[in-house]
């Protein structure tokens, strides 16, 4: 064979060899993306291998269960998993000592050390509270109350007094900073500088405020007669025309003593009106204004007890007393109840 088809033939064998020219569209394509791991194609397909198992073990990681404890709330399931448990708890254990200050102490006393013992594991009512704020960060009860405060009319102007606010059951200071509100904040464990360590029922129900905010605090009360009794004291806060926020889950509405429709006839018989309600798949969100002229005489022990009697009358119900929850809610107007 002559020299120059020796030296031809070896060149066509080094370029099968090596693949296609890199001038070439598919050989740039598959180049380029193989340039950062060592060799083409090879490694891509490592890259993408590796990507699809970071994805598996990502999504593992996600569907496992996390143990409901005082350790810190990451996730919001997580916070509405160790809010439920709270309340179902609660509840139990307020019906238990109910037992107990009716004589059945012995009988109760094994399993009111288990509840306190969960409640205790689970991180008490820090925990609890550290879901809630988890939750509130996620959605903001302040900022549509802001929303619905402002579309009324009701945001004062520059020069204008600040409304006068009552926020029961405070996780944040929101509502606290806003410059056009004069608030108080108040919780049974007052978390964060500014809200008042105080239970509602100490609030002296007088006429006052332009704005109450309570969310997510009717459903967390231990006793139907305990709710049936914030229900009329919150109307006892309010001015003529003052603005109530009820903020409660669904599940309140879907017992067999109460659903939305009779709920939302007791806020009409205590004077009432529905002017906006928003509904998620889980909550219920409700901005009332009070339409009661007297709402001074409202207040009074003697015509709240009264009112209790009318709402007694017009439903009637016997419920349990010692319901777990939100799936046990219901409301029990007793005027025996106001001090």
């Amino acid at each position: 064979m002559p020299k120059k088809t020796k030296v031809a033939s070896k060149r066509k064998a080094r370029a099968a060899a090596a693949g296609p020219v890199a001038g070439s569209g598919a050989g740039e394509d598959g180049a380029g993306r193989g340039a950062g791991t060592g060799s083409g194609g090879g490694g891509g397909a490592s890259s993408s291998c590796s990507s699809s198992k970071k994805k598996k073990k990502k999504k593992k990681r996600k569907t496992a269960g996390t143990p409901i404890t005082g350790g810190g709330v990451r996730s919001r399931r997580q916070a509405r998993a160790l809010t439920s448990a709270f309340h179902e708890l609660s509840h139990e254990l307020e019906a238990l000592r109910a037992r107990a200050g009716r004589g059945e102490g012995e009988a109760v006393a094994g399993r009111m050390a288990e509840v306190e013992a969960k409640l205790a594991a689970m991180g008490g009512r820090k925990a609890y509270q550290d879901a809630s704020i988890l939750s509130t960060s996620i959605y903001s009860t302040s900022k549509w109350v802001f929303q619905i405060v402002t579309r009324m009319g009701r945001r004062p102007s520059s020069g204008e007094p600040p409304l006068r606010v009552l926020e029961v059951g405070a996780i944040n200071t929101k509502l606290l900073v806003t410059p056009w509100l004069d608030v108080l904040a108040i919780d049974l464990l007052a978390r964060a500088p500014g809200i008042t360590q105080m239970d509602f029922f100490d609030v002296r129900p007088e006429p006052i405020y332009d704005v109450v905010v309570c969310a997510m605090v009717l459903n967390c009360l231990p006793t139907p007669r305990a709710r049936g009794l914030m229900l009329v004291n919150l109307a006892a806060l309010l001015k003529p025309r003052g603005l109530l926020f009820i903020m409660l889950p669904r599940l309140c509405f879907r017992t067999a003593y109460m659903d939305q429709s009779t709920f939302e006839a007791i806020l009409s018989k205590l004077g009432f009106v529905i002017r906006h309600n928003k509904f998620s798949p889980k909550l219920a969100h409700y901005a009332l204004t009070f339409r009661n002229p007297a709402a001074a005489d409202a207040a009074s022990a003697e015509n709240r007890a009264a009112t209790l009697a009318a709402l007694a009358e017009a439903f009637p119900s016997s419920p349990p007393t010692e319901g777990k929850g939100s799936k046990d809610f219901a409301l029990v107007f007793d005027p025996d109840v106001v001090a």
